[in-house]
C-alpha cells in the first residue's frame, strides 16, 4: 500500500504569500504558510508533507563550444549542474551538455563549459562518461 504524500513549494507561489502544494493525482492547492506539515496531512489526509528544495536559478554565460558567448536565465547556480541543449539546426541537430562551473555573484553571470556534444545520430548510451 503506497503512502500519500504531499509536496510543499519552497517558497510564496502567490502574491498573499501562499504555498503551493501537490497533492496525490497532481492535484493542487495554494495554502496558508504559517499551517505545519502536520496540519496540511490532517486537513488533505496525507501520510506525509515534505518540502521541496529550493533552487537558486540564475543566467549564466557559455564559455566555449557551439553557444560561446551566448547566455541562459535558466542554470542552476550550484557547482557541477548541467544544462543539456538542443544545438542547431534544429530540429533534429547535434545536443550538447554544459555544466556549471562557476557560480554566479551579484550582477556577474555563472559560467557554463561544454562537457559533451552528441551528433543527432548518436545517443547517450554509447558515449563515455564526462566529468
Amino acid at each position: 500500500m503506497s503512502s500519500r504524500l504531499g509536496t510543499l513549494s519552497a517558497g510564496p507561489m502567490s502574491s498573499d504569500g501562499r504555498h503551493l502544494m501537490i497533492l496525490p493525482g497532481d492535484a493542487t492547492e495554494l495554502v496558508d504558510p504559517s499551517l505545519t506539515p502536520e496540519d496540511l496531512a490532517e486537513r488533505y489526509g496525507l501520510d506525509e508533507v515534505v518540502r521541496a528544495p529550493k533552487i537558486n536559478f540564475c543566467s549564466a554565460v557559455y564559455l566555449d563550444g557551439p553557444l560561446a558567448g551566448s547566455t541562459t536565465r535558466y542554470a542552476i547556480n550550484q557547482i557541477g549542474s548541467r544544462i543539456d541543449c538542443a544545438l542547431s539546426p534544429r530540429p533534429g541537430g547535434p545536443r550538447g551538455t554544459y555544466k556549471l562551473v562557476k557560480l554566479a555573484e551579484g550582477d556577474r553571470p555563472a559560467e557554463l563549459r561544454l562537457v559533451l556534444e552528441l551528433d543527432e545520430d548518436e545517443t547517450l548510451a554509447n558515449q563515455p562518461a564526462s566529468t
